[in-house]
C-alpha cells in the first residue's frame, strides 16, 4: 500500500511539473485528518466526517467506532480521482480499497502503544498517503487526539480535526438528560476515572530497551494513587448544581461513590444514570441513584463503554423511573432499574428483583428506523457522486420553471 501511494504521488508530481529539491523544506500540504465519528449512531456522523472516511488512502481506526460507520469506510473507494475526471475514469482506477487499520485500546490491552500509532501516521502521511485518524465521539475530548496533533505538527504537518458528537452530548440527549437546566443544573463537567499512568522508566544500555523501574507491587501502589487522583478531582468538581458525566469511570465507581458520600458532595438519592454502548444497537441503561449505582451495575453486568451521568438533571429524563423519585423512594422496593431495546438478548436482561433490581424493555432503545434508512439508501450512492447528464438536464428544466413561474 505505501509503495503503490509513493509511486502515485511521484506520478502526480511529475506531470505537475514539480522538481522535488524544490518541495523540500516547505510546509507539508494537509492531508492528516483527526476525525471525530460521534458516540455510536451512523446518523449523528457530520457529513464532513463522513466524505473524509469514504475518501481516505488510510484509515486507523479506534475500538469505539461503530460497525456501520466503518462500513462506509470498507466499501468506499479511495479519492484517487478528482471530481473533473470523467465517471468512467473513476471506475477504471487502479487504486482500488483504502487501507483500514485498527489501532484500538482497552483497559489492561493495548493493540499498539501511542508511540507506535504516533509513527504509523506519519509513516503514511510521509509516504503521500490522505491519512484519516478516526475516533469514536470527538477527537479531542479525552481522545488523546491533541497528543497526536502536537506530535504531527512538530513533524510539519498541518492537521485538521473535524470535530464529533463527544458521547456527553450524544448519549445524554438520546437518553433524555438534559447536561445543563436552569434551576437545576448550571454547569456540566466532564471528567475521566482514568489519569494518566506516571511510569519510571529507565534505559538499559546494553540492551537499548525501556525497562520499569519499579516492582509489580509498586506499580500496582502507583496504579491506585491514579486511581485515587481521579476519584478526588471528581469529588472536587461535585456540587448540587452540577451535572458530572464520567468518561471510563466504571472501575473507579465504587470509590467515586464512596468518596462522594463520605465528604458530603452529594446526597445518597442523587439520581444516577449509566449507559453501556450509548446511542448504538448494544445501547443498555441503568437508572438508580448515588447510593446503589455501583451495585445496580454490577447487578446488570455493565461493560465497559459506559458514560456516567450523577446529578438532580438526570431526574429529567423521560424514562427516569417515577420509583426512584423523592416521593416515591422511601416506599419503593426498586432501587434501580435496567432498560433495554426490543428483542434483547435475555442474557443482557439480568437483574436481582431479590437487591431491587428491574428490567424494563424500551421501545425507543435501539431504534432501528434511521439504520434501517440508512440502509435502503446508502448515503455513498446518494452524496459526492459525480451528477449524470440525466440530473444535468432536470436541474435546468427545473431552473426554467422557476424563472416562468416568477415572471
Amino acid at each position: 500500500m505505501l509503495e503503490k501511494i509513493r509511486r502515485r504521488e511521484s506520478k502526480n508530481m511529475n506531470s505537475n511539473g514539480i522538481d522535488r529539491e524544490e518541495t523540500r523544506g516547505k510546509s507539508k500540504e494537509t492531508k492528516v485528518y483527526l476525525v471525530g465519528c460521534g458516540p455510536g449512531d451512523p446518523g449523528l456522523l457530520t457529513l464532513k466526517a463522513y466524505h473524509l472516511i469514504v475518501t481516505a488512502d488510510v484509515i486507523l481506526y479506534d475500538r469505539l467506532v461503530s460497525p456501520e460507520i466503518l462500513e462506509y469506510a470498507a466499501s468506499a473507494t479511495t479519492n484517487s480521482v478528482s471530481s473533473n475526471d470523467s465517471y468512467d475514469n473513476k471506475n477504471n482506477s487502479s487504486e482500488g480499497k483504502g487501507l483500514m487499520l485498527f489501532v484500538g485500546k482497552r483497559s489492561g490491552f493495548h493493540t499498539r502503544t501511542q508511540d507506535e500509532i504516533h509513527d504509523l501516521i506519519l509513516e503514511f502521511a510521509n509516504a503521500g498517503a490522505t491519512v484519516v485518524r478516526l475516533k469514536g465521539g470527538d477527537p479531542l475530548v479525552f481522545g488523546r487526539g491533541g497528543e497526536e496533533c502536537e506530535f504531527l505538527r512538530e513533524k510539519g504537518f498541518d492537521v485538521k480535526v473535524i470535530p464529533g458528537i463527544t458521547a456527553a452530548s450524544g448519549v445524554g440527549s438520546s437518553a433524555g438528560v438534559p447536561l445543563t437546566h436552569r434551576g437545576v443544573a448550571t454547569s456540566a463537567r466532564l471528567l475521566t476515572g482514568h489519569l494518566m499512568k506516571k511510569e519510571k522508566k529507565k534505559m538499559d544500555a546494553g540492551e537499548n530497551v525501556t525497562l520499569s523501574s519499579e516492582s509489580p507491587a509498586d506499580l500496582k501502589k502507583e496504579e491506585e494513587k491514579e486511581e485515587e487522583g481521579a476519584v478526588d478531582f471528581a469529588v472536587t468538581a461535585a456540587d448540587s448544581d452540577t451535572t458530572l458525566i464520567i468518561y471510563m469511570g466504571l472501575g473507579t465507581l465504587p470509590k467515586t461513590k464512596k468518596k462522594l458520600l463520605q465528604e458530603g458532595a452529594l446526597d445518597k438519592r442523587t439520581p444516577c444514570l449509566a449507559v453501556e454502548n450509548g446511542t448504538t444497537l448494544k445501547e443498555r441503561r441503568v437508572f438508580s441513584t448515588l447510593e446503589y449505582i455501583d451495585e445496580a451495575v454490577v447487578d446488570a453486568q455493565l461493560q465497559s463503554p459506559t458514560l456516567l451521568f450523577i446529578g438532580d438533571a438526570v431526574r429529567l429524563s423521560p424514562y427516569f423511573p417515577q420509583a426512584l423519585s423523592k416521593e416515591n423512594f422511601s416506599s419503593s422496593s426498586m432501587r434501580w432499574e435496567l432498560q433495554v431495546g426490543q428483542d434483547e438478548d435475555e442474557n443482557r436482561m439480568r437483574h436481582t428483583p431479590e437487591r431491587g433490581g428491574k428490567c424494563r424493555i424500551m421501545s425507543d432503545i435501539n431504534d432501528l428506523t434511521s439504520r434501517e434508512w440508512f440502509s435502503k439508501n446508502f448515503i455513498s450512492e446518494k452524496l459526492f457522486s459525480l451528477p449524470s447528464a440525466d440530473d444535468e438536464r432536470s436541474k435546468e428544466r427545473s431552473s426554467s420553471r422557476v424563472v416562468q413561474t416568477s415572471m
